[in-house]
């Protein structure tokens, strides 16, 4: 008998994709009642709280599986706690985010060749940021400060694709040396409250400061990290998906920016079906491998043109979509058209808080489908798998400059 996995039902073909490793039942909302309570696996999005009151209410459970990169909705310590398996799904959404950084880099920021950009987390997203920037003829400096441990105690795991390739070469800066030097910084770090390396308040108003009157700052990692009102009050241009209080976005947060917001889109940047399907593949692996199963066919991607299950294309659901302006859904739409996969519309239906019903993104005239085609062939690079691993070399921190900046 295989397992029997509960999973949300808001992913992808999620059924049909986990069906060959045991009995899947899907639930909307919450994961509640006599599914949980039988559940070897529970398999969620990052809407889903899994803590210590979750658990309770699930006796049987032998493993949970984020269909996410990030990982700060789960309690980590609680499933170790229990001895319980957990996988996550890093990178899936990493190429759509990045096609989303770039677009708003080119069009709405209007920055050119021959700009600096600094990568802050250089991870999935980052490392992709960096290839697809340089691409376009910018500039880039990167940092990272753990990874940056980890090449020096050589403990990295790497192959042979340009992930695993940037990851041992990439110069990497300190965060004090980048800021100043760039006219446009990305955010890519995870959400970590403890720790040496703490990302929790890293943009506050003191690092803010640091940076070059007037540049950019692009906000797409978790909320927490960045102080928004900070960086509009130091005349920071801002593109922000992500924000307090979600999945409730209360569009005060988004008014208090003012001027200061270029960009403001609730947390879409990596919402492409494909990326979704993706994410569900890759735990259905994790889980595979952990209970020693065979491990789902990986399937080919196929061209989706329903959006909403009922026939609609990109823009006509946009169009539909209770509280986004028309000036969102103008850069969501064209971002969707130039990555040839449709738009998950699931997170902008997210309600609003009912006292503000319009959600006040600036208005964003952009054409970026040209642009984001020519990236297309450097971000599926690094989707190329590899099982190839071998160990760093040894590396020593360098300072930004000219050299240390790496030019296209």
């Amino acid at each position: 008998m295989g397992l029997a996995i509960l999973a949300d039902g808001r992913l992808p073909e999620v059924a049909e994709l986990l069906a060959p490793l045991g009995d899947v039942a899907t639930f909307e909302g919450s994961p509640i009642g006599a599914d949980l309570e039988r559940a070897d696996v529970l398999v969620v999005r990052s809407v889903t709280r899994v803590d210590d009151e979750l658990l309770a209410r699930a006796p049987r459970l032998r493993m949970v599986a984020t269909a996410t990169s990030g990982i700060d909705h789960v309690d980590t310590d609680a499933l170790a706690r229990r001895g319980l398996a957990f996988a996550a799904a890093p990178g899936a959404n990493a190429s759509a985010v990045a096609e989303y950084v770039l677009a708003a880099l080119v069009g709405p920021l209007g920055l050119s060749r021959g700009a600096r950009i600094g990568v802050v987390g250089f991870g999935q997203v980052g490392r992709r940021v960096t290839a697809a920037a340089r691409v376009l003829g910018f500039r880039v400096a990167a940092c990272d400060p753990p990874l940056l441990e980890a090449r020096i105690r050589g403990a990295l795991s790497l192959g042979s694709t340009p992930f695993h390739r940037l990851a041992r070469r990439e110069p990497l800066v300190s965060l004090g040396d980048l800021l100043p030097a760039c006219d446009a910084v990305t955010v890519h770090v995870p959400w970590t409250g403890r720790g040496r390396h703490r990302t929790a308040g890293l943009f506050d108003g003191t690092v803010l400061r640091r940076m070059k009157p007037g540049a950019a700052l692009v906000q797409t990692s978790r909320d927490g990290v960045v102080d928004l009102a900070a960086a509009a009050a130091m005349g920071l241009r801002l593109v922000v998906d992500v924000w307090p209080g979600e999945p409730y976005i209360d569009t005060r947060e988004v008014t208090r920016l003012g001027a200061a917001l270029v960009v403001g889109t609730p947390h879409v940047a990596g919402g492409t079906a494909a990326s979704k399907r993706r994410a569900v593949a890759q735990v259905g692996r994790a889980i595979a491998r952990t209970f020693g199963l065979e491990p789902p066919a990986r399937t080919q991607r196929r061209a989706v043109r329903v959006v909403d299950g009922r026939g609609r294309g990109t823009a006509a659901c946009l169009d539909a979509v209770v509280g986004l302006s028309a000036a969102a859904r103008t850069f969501v739409a064209a971002v969707a058209a130039a990555r040839g996969d449709p738009l998950d519309l699931e997170p902008l239906r997210r309600p609003l808080r009912p006292e503000l019903s319009e959600v006040a993104f600036r208005h964003v005239p952009m054409d970026v489908a040209r642009t984001i085609a020519a990236l297309r062939r450097t971000l599926a690079a690094f989707d190329a798998p590899s099982d190839a691993v071998c160990r760093a070399p040894s590396a020593v921190h360098r300072p930004l400059s000219p050299s240390a900046v790496r030019r296209p």
